[in-house]
């Protein structure tokens, strides 16, 4: 979770893109979280990327978006950059270098994930 605040108006497109991905409108949860990404909401970009890595099947896509919404300041997708290049998954190239360097910087954003013993390793 992060603790990233975000106006009401912003909020409700959040909540009603959320909705239609769950609804199974992906078309529609795509493009309210694209808007959204465009005006610099990290955790709209997150929810975007998780789209295109796994219902778009657009892995370059997804992981050029976690990686924006890093630099938007979203640690859980730090987090996710780091765990997907440790286990590989969406056919993206296993790289313990990537994945230790992105489970150190979600940390240092304060993700409340555990990566501890990820860095054992």
């Amino acid at each position: 979770m992060n603790n990233i605040q975000y106006d009401g108006s912003r909020e409700d497109a959040y909540m009603e893109a959320a909705y239609q991905y769950t609804c199974g409108n992906i078309n529609e949860a795509a493009s309210g979280f694209e808007a959204l990404s465009r005006s610099g909401h990290p955790a709209a970009t997150s929810y975007l990327a998780m789209i295109y890595l796994h219902d778009l099947h657009d892995t370059e896509r997804g992981i050029e978006l976690y990686e924006l919404a890093v630099s938007q300041g979203d640690s859980d997708a730090a987090y996710n950059l780091g765990a997907l290049y440790r286990t590989g998954a969406w056919g993206i190239p296993k790289d313990p270098a990537k994945s230790r360097a992105y489970l150190i910087q979600s940390q240092a954003m304060g993700c409340k994930l555990s990566v501890a013993d990820f860095l054992k390793e």
